[in-house]
């Protein structure tokens, strides 16, 4: 984050770090993390609705497919409140209200109510305050649609940092009218949806700073071989995300059918055992060859695993041997 130099005063920069230290401590951040692709500059943040420094609960976070078509991608970040009066939303520091960007594309399937908040410090705050301006927003049932901070119609007040209390009355305006009577400066706008309780889904963030699009997490289906009782053969599988923990995805083990040079479903989905691992047992009446394939799901799209070969030789010969499986990183 940029601040202003030369007219803003020591005091003046002290007094937005104070700011800075108070927000976070009142809303927690949630850097975004897996199933992102662009420039993570922005990040998704939860303040109250209403009065910012009010208590807040955390929403429950997942990736979805769409819903519909999504703004960017296939996905987008459904969002589920845990109750009323909190607002989540992409948060965006600036260096200059003036020329800050702030987009988000919302959908709700039953409407939802959001707000947004914008933080910023200018040359005619006293030392030791900041301006605070905040403004309500209604998104209707279905479809999605784009929510630009500066369109908004905030309500501003000059707030004492110490005491968390106003020190001005209320000023209606957009952001570039504000800027005209109050000047330049830097903060950060969070944009927020939820206030009603209802979930909605968010993708296509875009901001001065960078952009997020909400895609799907990197997993890796891994194969292998194992004997069961009485000596039955079986094909192992396991689903990892990149820092290697059991997602416990369930598989559908494919076999090579090398007169038509395509593969086929051997029987059905199979879901994990309690390790996280997958096991089909397999009684080829020739030498096969396995994979797994993982289906696509919500939060990430589907992948293959390397081969593994089931050798079976003609009667009367040594019993039948297992190739081991490929050292090839799989899909």
């Amino acid at each position: 984050m940029r601040t202003r130099t030369g007219n803003v005063s020591k005091v003046r920069a002290a007094a937005f770090v104070a700011l800075a230290c108070l927000a976070l401590a009142a809303t927690p951040t949630a850097r975004a993390g897996n199933g992102l692709s662009g420039t993570i500059g922005p990040a998704v943040t939860y303040v109250a609705c209403d009065d910012f420094f009010a208590q807040t609960s955390a929403p429950v976070t997942r990736l979805n497919l769409g819903p519909g078509d999504a703004p960017a991608g296939k996905r987008s970040l459904g969002l589920v409140p845990s109750g009323g009066g909190t607002a989540t939303g992409p948060v965006t520091w600036f260096g200059s209200l003036a020329s800050v960007s702030s987009r988000v594309w919302v959908t709700a399937a039953s409407g939802t109510s959001g707000a947004a908040h914008v933080w910023v410090m200018t040359a005619d705050a006293p030392a030791g305050t900041a301006w605070l301006g905040s403004a309500t927003m209604h998104v209707p049932a279905g479809g999605w649609q784009v929510v630009d901070a500066r369109s908004l119609d905030y309500s501003w007040r000059l707030v004492d940092l110490a005491s968390r209390t106003a020190t001005s009355g209320s000023e209606p305006g957009r952001i570039d009218q504000f800027v005209a009577r109050h000047g330049d400066g830097a903060g950060y706008v969070v944009t927020g949806f939820g206030c009603d309780g209802k979930p909605f889904n968010i993708d296509a963030v875009t901001t001065s700073a960078g952009s997020i699009d909400f895609e799907g997490l990197a997993l890796r289906t891994e194969v292998g071989r194992a004997e069961g009782e009485a000596g039955t053969r079986l094909v192992t599988g396991r689903v990892v995300d990149v820092s290697g923990r059991l997602t416990g995805d369930p598989l559908q083990l494919q076999r090579f059918r090398p007169e038509t040079g395509d593969w086929v479903d051997e029987g059905s989905l199979v879901l994990p055992d309690a390790d996280g691992v997958t096991r089909a047992p397999v009684t080829p009446d020739t030498t096969t060859t396995y994979r797994w394939h993982r289906p696509q799901s919500q939060y990430a799209d589907e992948g293959w695993s390397d081969t593994v070969t089931v050798e079976v030789r003609p009667a009367g010969q040594p019993s039948p041997a297992e190739v081991e499986p490929s050292e090839t990183p799989s899909p």
